[in-house]
């Protein structure tokens, strides 16, 4: 009986083996596979939710894949524009697995899209922490959340790695260029957007940009305003209605100095606070060519309202400079590169400093001559190095080395102005003349900043 008992047993269960393998696929296993092959993989978008919600609710789902499956039905509720069904999957997936990458860069879409970019930059970078492998996505992600929050010194960091990692990636050049207009390094984003037009010439965004940066150089002025780092607003345009402090900081970078000193004005006068706005009026006030005092006033209370943040900081040396005052901000520029997170561009405009001073010039050949034609530090270091061989009685050099620079990247009054004097200095007297009537066109106080460090045609 014990036998027979048994074998029945043993014959249930072998028939149940069987059976279990003949049966159709159980639905949950065939929209598992769906939805493990990612939204972007799908035509069809309700589908695709549709199977990824079947695998969801059904018992099979094991808690890590389930968060799987979460995170990509999220992503397609993201490209349907379905942001708060997006956000539910969000948190349910953190339920089921944290710090997860899928989880985290959902969370990170998610929390960016319904206009929470400080909670989108912190899932963002938890993404990025999850895994030891460069994925581009959370990258991007993060520095929209930055440019959403005016992290801009945070946004150029995180642009920098990802051009560095993706360089045949014309979006990653486009990327960076929004990072630098809104930094309003216009020379900067130039490069970044044309690099992504050598890349593809149908590269989305960067024919635009580099028409809006091209547009903001043509009649900015170079010296005091360069590198400043200070926002520029998303607007094409500057209305009447506009906040006065990003109208002005629209017609500055357009080069219309009198109306950003108007709408600056009527920024200080609104919001007695607000660094920024003293930062813009004494860039323009340095542009106009108005009294050293009155400028470097309105840094010194951007530098205070500030605590002494190192935008402010940097805007005041930059302007400093352009006042004659390089050999002393030096020493400032010398603290900035230790506390600045876009290190390198306080070191282009240290070299700059050391070149116009005319003090440490292998120091500038050493430190500067290694910022290739696509970095945002480039036109810095070229202006600095044609100075140090300027100085050194190196016309030919200066020639040649601006020739080459100024054929690939943006240009400035300061270089047509330099390579004047050295064409001048090689005997070629009307070419020389015609760099020179350029630059003042481009900058009509740039013969006078030059002066002052003994620099003249």
């Amino acid at each position: 009986m014990t036998i027979r008992f048994s074998l029945l047993t043993l014959a249930g269960v072998l028939a149940l083996i069987i059976l279990i393998p003949c049966r159709a696929d159980p639905p949950n296993l065939a929209q598992r596979e769906v939805c493990f092959r990612g939204s972007d993989a799908s035509a069809d978008r309700e589908g695709f939710i549709a199977a990824c919600t079947e695998y969801i609710e059904s018992t099979m789902a094991e808690p890590e894949e389930r968060a799987v499956a979460l995170a990509n039905r999220g992503e397609a509720y993201i490209a349907l524009g379905r942001f708060d069904d997006a956000m539910k999957d969000c948190r349910a997936a953190l339920r089921v697995a944290a710090r997860q990458f899928m989880t985290e860069k959902l969370c990170g879409d998610a929390f960016l899209f319904t206009g929470d970019a400080d909670g989108a930059s912190m899932h963002f970078t938890r993404a990025i922490n999850a895994t030891s492998v460069f994925l581009r996505g959370p990258w991007v992600g993060r520095i929209q959340a930055y440019l959403a929050t005016k992290r801009y010194d945070d946004a150029l960091e995180d642009a920098n790695y990802l051009v560095e990692h993706a360089r045949n990636d014309p979006d990653a050049w486009v990327l960076r260029g929004k990072v630098n207009l809104a930094r309003i390094d216009y020379r900067a984003a130039l490069a970044d957007f044309e690099q992504a037009l050598r890349l593809d010439p149908t590269s989305p965004g960067a024919e635009d940009g580099r028409d809006q940066a091209t547009a903001a150089l043509s009649g900015a002025p170079a010296g005091p305003a360069r590198g400043a780092g200070v926002a520029l607003p998303s607007i094409d345009g500057a209305p009447a209605d506009a906040d006065p402090l990003g109208a002005g900081l629209w017609y500055f970078g357009g080069g219309q100095l009198e109306k950003a000193l108007t709408a600056a004005n009527e920024s200080i006068r609104r919001h007695p606070q607000l660094a920024l706005a003293y930062i813009l009026r004494c860039q323009v006030r340095a542009g106009l060519g108005e009294g050293e005092d009155q400028a470097i006033s309105d840094c010194d209370k951007a530098v205070s309202l500030s605590g002494h943040g190192v935008i402010a900081r940097y805007a005041r040396a930059s302007v400093l400079i352009g006042y004659g005052h390089a050999k002393a901000e030096i020493v400032e520029l010398d603290a900035l590169a230790g506390d600045a997170s876009n290190r390198d561009v306080v070191i282009a405009q240290r070299c700059r400093a050391r070149a116009l001073a005319g003090i440490d010039l292998e120091k500038v050949l050493d430190e500067c001559s290694r910022f290739t034609s696509a970095s945002g530090e480039a036109l810095l270091a070229n202006t600095a190095t044609a100075l140090v061989r300027l100085r050194n009685g190196q016309f030919e050099e200066v020639v040649s080395q601006l020739d080459e620079f100024m054929r690939t990247a943006v240009s400035d009054a300061d270089l047509y102005f330099l390579r004047g004097i050295a064409k001048r200095r090689l005997g070629h007297v009307a070419e020389g003349d015609a760099d020179i009537a350029e630059a003042t066109r481009r900058d009509r106080l740039v013969a006078k900043r030059f002066a002052l460090y003994g620099i003249m045609p």
